[in-house]
């Protein structure tokens, strides 16, 4: 009578034992499909807090990045780049830079021209880099990411008004606010081709008007009370680079910063005055100068799980008015 009971309490046995094997198999293999091969980028345990420390991360950071070398195909990182621009604050002026009654018919007209300055300084030399698309780090460095004429990125205390770090949650985040001269705007956005910006307005708006030139000026603008209404007070405006990176917890519990970038965001401010001359139905009003403020939102989205696997996405820009 025993050795049934024998029999069934091995066979109880051998099936637990094969059903924990299988249970390790299928674990081992889940663990082996979800593992990150992560790149290996600049570490640091010692969060950065002063303006100097703040800047060196960000250099060293985007640096690394940009120098393809550093990635293989399994582990480079997915990358999207989109752009976001929008203009206001336009104005219709004579060429003494006054309100004309005369004019105030093409004040409509005025969103068109502005928009398409716009394009043309999106298509201009200051972007002139090939779509990216998510897994692409076979282009070279100074494509990439800002700058555009230049292989390497070196902000200084001397280029920004204020360089900060804050964590929020899991991430470290970095503002770096810019001190807005033209020397370090282009520094960091490059510098666009004035003459092909004017080329390209005339060849699209040759039967409406033509731009003969224009400035831009970046703004650098502290806030403070608007002179029509001194009650109301102006918020500041500035250029501002805002980059986002992982946090990790090491052996000792403590958090360090992976050097894997989340997010990365260019705000450039600039206002535009350009001299036109009216063309077609715009004929009658002669030269004129239209001014706007633009405000252009460059965004990088980084992906460092499954990398090479995405499938490809252009350069997505969007326009607001």
């Amino acid at each position: 009578m025993k050795k049934p009971l024998v029999k069934i309490l091995l066979f109880v046995l051998s099936s637990a034992v094969l059903t924990m094997s299988l249970s390790s198999c299928i674990f081992d293999v889940v663990n082996e499909e979800t593992k990150v091969d992560y790149a290996k980028m600049p570490e640091t345990d010692v969060m950065p807090v002063t303006e100097a420390d703040v800047l060196n991360y960000f250099n060293t950071v985007l640096n690394y990045l940009q120098d393809s070398s550093n990635f293989t195909e399994k582990n480079k990182p997915g990358i999207k780049v989109s752009t976001e621009f929008s203009t206001d604050n336009r104005e219709v002026l004579n060429l003494s830079g006054e309100e004309d009654d005369k004019l105030k018919p093409i004040d409509e007209s005025a969103k068109q021209i502005s928009n398409r300055i716009v394009s043309g300084l999106e298509d201009s030399g200051k972007y002139n880099f090939s779509p990216l698309v998510f897994g692409d780090m076979s282009i070279s460095a100074s494509t990439l990411i800002y700058p555009y004429d230049s292989d390497k990125i070196n902000i200084t205390t001397a280029d920004v008004l204020s360089a900060e770090s804050d964590i929020d949650g899991s991430n470290l985040n970095l503002t770096i606010t810019l001190n807005g001269t033209p020397e370090v705007i282009e520094k960091v956005y490059g510098v666009p081709d004035k003459q092909k910006v004017i080329s390209d307005f005339n060849s699209q708006m040759s039967s409406y008007a033509r731009l003969d030139d224009y400035t831009e000026t970046y703004v650098n603008f502290e806030g403070g009370t608007d002179e029509e209404d001194h009650e109301k007070i102006l918020d500041p405006v500035y250029s501002v680079i805002k980059m986002s990176v992982a946090l990790e917890k090491n052996d000792k519990g403590t958090y360090f910063a992976t050097g894997r970038i989340n997010d990365l965001e260019y705000t450039v401010v600039s206002d535009i005055s350009a001299k036109m001359t009216g063309l077609g139905s715009l004929s009658d009003y002669g030269s004129f100068i239209v001014n706007f403020r633009k405000t252009e939102n460059k965004k990088y989205e980084f992906d460092w799980i499954g990398n090479a696997s995405f499938e490809p996405q252009t350069e997505e820009t969007d326009a607001k008015d």
